[in-house]
């Protein structure tokens, strides 16, 4: 990690620990930023990232960091304005939004890429891990975060996440948020990401008196509740019996799980640091001047954003990690066929699989948009999700003429191709995992 000398100072947000005399302190000088950096700082409400991005943001001559809560969270202002700092060449820009999928980042993405930016992603390295447990962890820290920030009875204390008339609010949408994130993928979705630690390591290290509840019995209880939709967990529920103070009061204790921000805000500028570096020794950076193309339309905003939902969503529904969830008489199961593209046996859906998923049929997909999504996918350097929860997709010919078909482009490991009852394995495409 780089070491800084004490002297530039951010407040920090509510219930965010920080340096001694509470302030979020890094170097001693704004530095110069030679390279083009959009940052994307992504998370959940309440987990910090406001505090640690405008920590960052001072310590260039030319940083910038933006929040839609500071326009009243209107997405259209806030779009203008990051325009303007993008068109201005300011950098870096740290991006300060909650971010749960590649659709709601893009209008970001497509921004900086038109003004000739490198685009970064950083986000809560617990949201989007496999340890329940430290998923479930960040969800309190962050509800500390959000209920303690407030102020008269909820009514104030944050632009737009209030919670004076329905005191679960705050709680209801964080839960949402992670039940809904997709973690941003490299070089699928932009140039760099950055999976950051908030939380400390060690739970087991916290004394028993610092929480009121039994810190394991409250986060297995949490882990069994978190990603059900339509109620709260039992643990958030009991802490809001009583006045809003006394929810406050409840909640606090769970901020002594984060770490430091002066820790998360170094390891962020040491990251974005190298990024600039990178972004500076390219070319086509080097060469930076203000987009020539004008920002589309809100209309036009829209449609593209609905593509990348929409391809997203596709991208997920054949990955290694939908496979492995879905039941074995699931459509998912059920509806793969398999055929021969190209002298290999490979797995393939009907256009009307896509259209009834139901996070499709909810945005009233069309067999045409399908098609569209699977050839910008197909021709795509990699998928809008990281990892196994995403994989390339393309149309193939069907087992009937004129019969259209979406198959994976990507190679499916070797369990998925079984799962899906591959009939020759040895013809059949695999990753050989």
């Amino acid at each position: 990690m780089v070491k800084h000398h004490a002297k530039g100072k951010s407040a920090p947000c509510e219930c965010y620990p920080t340096a001694a005399d509470g302030k979020v302190s890094l170097s001693s000088g704004a530095r110069e930023s030679c390279g083009k950096l959009l940052v994307l700082l992504c998370g959940v409400p309440g987990c910090g990232k406001d505090t640690i991005g405008r920590a960052c943001a001072k310590e260039f001559l030319h940083g910038a960091a933006v929040s839609q809560d500071e326009y009243n969270g209107d997405a259209a202002r806030t779009r203008t304005a990051i325009e303007a700092l993008l068109s201005d060449g300011r950098s870096p820009i740290f991006i300060l939004r909650n971010g749960p999928d590649a659709a709601d980042r893009f209008p970001y993405v497509s921004a900086a890429k038109r003004n000739g930016y490198r685009v970064g992603a950083a986000w809560p390295s617990e949201i989007s891990c496999s340890d329940m447990r430290r998923k479930a962890a960040l969800y309190l820290a962050a509800l500390a975060g959000c209920y303690g920030r407030l102020r008269d009875g909820g009514r104030t204390g944050h632009e737009t996440l209030t919670a004076h008339d329905n005191i679960a609010r705050p709680a209801q949408i964080c839960q949402a948020f992670f039940q809904s994130f997709r973690a941003p993928s490299a070089p699928g979705e932009v140039d760099a990401i950055l999976a950051l630690p908030f939380l400390i390591s060690d739970f087991a290290g916290i004394a028993s008196n610092v929480l009121a509840d039994d810190l394991e019995s409250s986060l297995a209880s949490l882990v069994a509740q978190l990603m059900k939709k339509g109620c709260l967990p039992d643990v958030v529920t009991s802490s809001m019996a009583g006045t809003f103070a006394d929810t406050q009061a409840k909640l606090l204790p769970w901020a002594v799980l984060r770490c430091p921000a002066n820790d998360l805000a170094e390891e962020l500028l040491s990251w974005a640091h190298s990024e600039i570096q990178i972004a500076a020794a390219d070319s086509s950076v080097q060469q930076w001047r203000p987009a020539e193309v004008p920002a589309p339309s809100k209309e036009e905003t829209k449609r593209l954003q609905r593509e990348v939902k929409i391809r997203a969503a596709m991208e997920h529904l054949v990955s290694p990690a939908n496979i492995a969830s879905c039941r074995l008489n699931g459509s998912t199961v059920t509806n793969c066929v398999w055929i021969m593209v190209e002298g290999t046996l490979c797995p393939a859906w009907p256009l009307s699989h896509f259209c009834g998923a139901p996070q499709l049929r909810k945005l009233g997909v069309a067999e045409w948009e399908i098609l569209d999504a699977a050839r910008v996918s197909a021709s795509a350097h990699a998928p809008l999700q990281d990892g196994l929860a995403g994989v390339k997709v393309q149309v193939v010919p069907g087992s009937l003429a004129g019969d259209l078909m979406v198959s994976p482009s990507d190679a499916l490991p070797e369990a998925s191709l079984m799962k899906l009852g591959c009939p020759d394995p040895k013809r059949a495409q695999s990753d050989g995992a």
